[in-house]
């Protein structure tokens, strides 16, 4: 009998030989198809160590037959007609079987387990596989994993085979040089493998990978010579010879591949030898995609005489141009362009505002005293371009300069009011007294109304300056009403002694009602809509001006609040004011915060209860807040997943489950599960929104305290296997997982976590926490005790997005968790928490 060895056909299905995953560029002519059917039908597979390197010549479609010299045959494919599976053959698994070969995979890399070696070998062979196979061999300690990988390079799937090639160029190996020589120079390989082969040889970098480069950035094959040109792209990055990375780059340019693949040769070019006359072209070319490859040059580059050769053309550029050159010299932060750039502003064809923003980005305060002198410029845009340059500035080197100028009496007035802009944009808190003084003492209306604005913004906002802004500044007649309460909106809101503020107002407006109400909106925060709900109380029936102004600004104000600590005061409101356009403003002021706000819905439906405590024994109040009800339940139908009496609409394949006092207790205090247990509901979910109270407590002779549970959705259980795959919302008995987002069996890593601080505020030591989880397409949320951990996007489309619920107890020391109250509502919702 005779033994083959084929090159250029990859995948074996029965009997047949399929060239088109390959080799999809070519196809076999139908006399030669025919001719390997026949072939394969009359000679047995064998298993051979050389199996990949074939003698089929597909460009003359001649079938060169040579005897192979250590073979041993496995299986005729003449008398068994079924496929035959060697080493270098995917078999097929279940999804158990896959999710063990990756954990298995896994493993290896985190003990340096070598026996499992040739189990990774054969996992390199399944496209299914291939990913994670490498990815452990590559990280195997002393490169252990080589061998196996260059064994990788056998394999018949196309992509296991590419894929192999870039790890073995990723590990540098030196060792496969010839081989991948081999695999980017003869074109019976496929586009995909040819391509991989040229990366990797430009990790390679030696002089043979870089000359075979060199040799096919000039291939037909258009695909061929950009992979080419990539490999040499790396090598030349890599390497430390600059004049060799030239000579590469220069290789890539004179090739003429395509534009894009010549101006990047260019560029790179440009960036290693500083060729002025090259950058000159790019610089000046019409091309606009040339031209933003000069911009990357200046942004990249170290070359002086590259930076000033930019500056010197200018003059010479389409204003259009002038303003991206001068915006990337500015963030380049070069300040040995200062001095060059500061003397093109007496030339009149350089845009100069965009010269003065590109000497306020360099950041260099030998320009100060040119954009000082633009601050007085009739120019508007002139004018505003040396405001912003000039707040970019480090205030040590601007702060005396500007006090001088600000409080000299022979500052012209657009002088003065740049200087207060720069003030503002630069919270120079250190020059609020000289702002105080123009305030009180310039007579220009325009500078005082700046001034007394930039003041608000410097002033500290304590209870005493508020005070003194109430009381000295409002009595005087040369602040224009609309101007004081500009500013002095600006300091309420500032103030982080809301309390002590408050009362401050309420002695200094004691007189003026509905002007104390105001600003008690202004401040915000909790205790202000609580006083503020007090004095709508207070004037409820009132009907008098001031009763009426009072009652207007309150409801207006809270209408408005911009945080949930209103609501119960609108609940109230509700119930106590008469019908009028004060009552329906609160109606709709507690109806956005119930459809706007950021609370989830059992905060929601939490608001709801209170409100209707406000009302008890009030049947006609009852009736009215009842208006809002329907809304709300409308959006947020919910139901029981768990009755708290027996496990209806669950199931469980181990006996590790009971309900106590109305929950469900998973684990136990004794021994502990050998392994990881769910309990998931029937019943699959999209779209949903999830409350359940959960808690996981030690036993007291767990000394390891490593409890570990968690919900899990979306999610699947693996046939035949205590595990699932799937989303878990993470819990651990010392909270260090509480509020994660976890991937269980999947790509078993977080796949977010919240602030470590923020997790230690909310996280309740053993009891009971509450867990939210919103599902909305792609998006996943988590909140736990009201607060959002996690807001992840999906962007693997292949991760379904809908499943079970489950609930965990992991493996481990003795320890139990805990799960009660557990309410899901499916409905879409305009909520903007979805």
């Amino acid at each position: 009998m005779k033994i083959f060895e084929v090159r250029g056909i990859r995948d074996f299905n029965g009997q047949e030989w399929i060239e088109q995953k390959f080799y999809p560029k070519k196809t076999l002519k139908d006399e030669n198809r025919e001719l390997l059917r026949n072939f394969m039908k009359n000679v047995s597979l064998v298993k051979h160590t050389k199996f990949s390197k074939y003698a089929i010549l597909l460009n003359l479609g001649l079938i060169l037959p040579t005897i192979a010299a250590e073979t041993s045959v496995l299986e005729s494919a003449s008398e068994t007609g079924a496929a035959v599976q060697t080493a270098n053959v995917p078999i097929q698994m279940t999804q158990e079987e896959l999710h063990a070969q990756s954990m298995s995979a896994f493993e290896a890399v985190r003990t340096g387990d070598l026996s499992k070696l040739p189990q990774l070998e054969m996992m390199l062979a399944d496209p299914r596989l291939n990913t994670v196979a490498r990815t452990a061999l590559e990280n195997l300690p002393n490169r252990a994993g080589l061998n196996s990988l260059r064994k990788g390079l056998d394999a018949m799937d196309e992509s296991c085979v590419a894929g192999t090639i870039g790890s073995l160029g990723t590990m540098r190996d030196m060792e496969s040089l010839e081989r991948i020589l081999d695999f980017a120079a003869c074109d019976c390989h496929s586009e995909l493998i040819r391509g991989s082969a040229c990366l990797a040889l430009g990790k390679l970098g030696v002089p043979d990978a870089v000359e075979m480069l060199q040799s096919l950035i000039r291939d037909t094959d258009l695909a061929i010579a950009r992979a080419a040109a990539d490999g040499i792209f790396t090598a030349a990055k890599e390497t430390s010879d600059s004049a060799k990375a030239a000579e590469w780059f220069r290789s890539v340019r004179l090739a003429e591949i395509d534009v894009p693949t010549t101006r990047i040769a260019a560029q790179n070019e440009v960036l290693v030898t500083g060729d002025e006359s090259l950058f000159q072209n790019l610089l000046k070319s019409s091309d606009d995609a040339d031209f933003r490859g000069a911009q990357i040059i200046l942004a990249r580059t170290d070359s002086s005489k590259l930076l000033r050769l930019a500056v010197q053309s200018l003059p010479n550029l389409a204003p259009e141009r002038q303003i991206k050159v001068l915006a990337t010299l500015g963030i380049s932060g070069k300040t040995e362009l200062t001095e060059p750039l500061l003397e093109l502003l007496e030339h009149s064809s350089v845009s100069r505002p965009a010269l003065l923003q590109a000497l306020g980005s360099l950041k260099d305060s030998r320009a100060f005293s040119a954009l000082l002198a633009a601050f007085s410029s009739d120019d508007e845009t002139i004018r505003q371009a040396a405001i912003s340059a000039a707040s970019n500035l480090s205030a040590d080197d601007i702060s005396e300069k500007l006090r001088d100028r600000l409080i000299s009496p022979n500052t012209p007035k657009t002088e003065r009011l740049a200087i207060l802009e720069v003030v503002r944009k630069k919270k120079l808190t250190s020059l609020w007294n000289e702002v105080k003084h123009v305030m009180t003492e310039d007579s220009d209306p325009e500078v005082i109304a700046l001034s007394m604005n930039v003041y608000a913004r410097l002033v500290d906002s304590t209870p005493g300056t508020i005070a003194e802004f109430a009381t000295v500044f409002a009595s005087q007649g040369r602040y224009p009403k609309a101007v004081f309460e500009s500013a002095m909106e600006i300091i309420c809101k500032k103030s982080d002694k809301k309390s002590e503020t408050i009362d401050v107002l309420e002695k200094v407006y004691a007189e003026k009602p509905a002007e104390l109400v105001r600003w008690i909106g202004t401040v915000g925060g909790k205790k202000a809509a609580e006083v503020l709900g007090g004095y709508a109380e207070k004037y409820a029936n009132d009907s008098s001006e001031t009763g009426l102004a009072v009652l207007d600004e309150v409801t207006r104000s809270l209408g408005e609040w911009v945080s949930p600590d209103a609501a119960p005061t609108l609940a109230r409101l509700i119930v106590i004011l008469p019908e009028s356009k004060f009552r329906t403003r609160a109606i709709r002021g507690y109806l956005r915060i119930l459809r706007q706000m950021g609370m989830t819905p059992l905060e929601k439906r939490q608001m709801i209860s209170n409100a209707y405590v406000f009302t008890e024994g009030r049947p006609e109040d009852r009736a009215r807040f009842e208006e809002i009800v329907p809304h709300f339940n409308q959006q947020f139908p919910e139901r029981k997943l768990f009755n708290g009496k027996d496990f209806d609409g669950w199931e469980m394949i181990a006996d590790v489950f009971k309900i106590e006092d109305g929950a469900i207790v998973a684990g136990n205090f004794e021994t502990g599960v050998d392994r990881n247990q769910f309990l998931t509901t029937k019943e699959t979910f999209g779209d949903f929104y999830l409350r359940v109270e959960c808690k996981i407590i030690d036993a007291p002779n767990n000394e390891k305290k490593d409890g570990n549970a968690g919900i899990q959705f979306r999610s699947v259980r693996i046939p035949n296997n205590h595990e699932m795959i799937g989303y878990q919302a993470d819990m651990t008995s010392n909270g260090g997982y509480w509020g994660h987002l976890y991937d269980e069996s999947r790509r078993n890593r977080m796949l977010q976590v919240p602030d470590r601080e923020l997790l230690q505020k909310i996280w309740k030591p053993n009891n009971w926490n509450r867990y939210e989880i919103i599902c909305h397409g792609k998006n996943v949320r988590l909140f736990l005790n009201g607060v959002e951990t996690v807001n992840f996007t999906e962007e693997n489309a292949e991760i379904p997005l809908e499943g079970l619920i489950g609930l965990q107890i992991h493996s481990g020391g003795p320890a139990c968790s805990y799960y009660r109250n557990i309410f899901i509502s499916t409905a879409a919702t305009s909520d903007s928490r979805w």
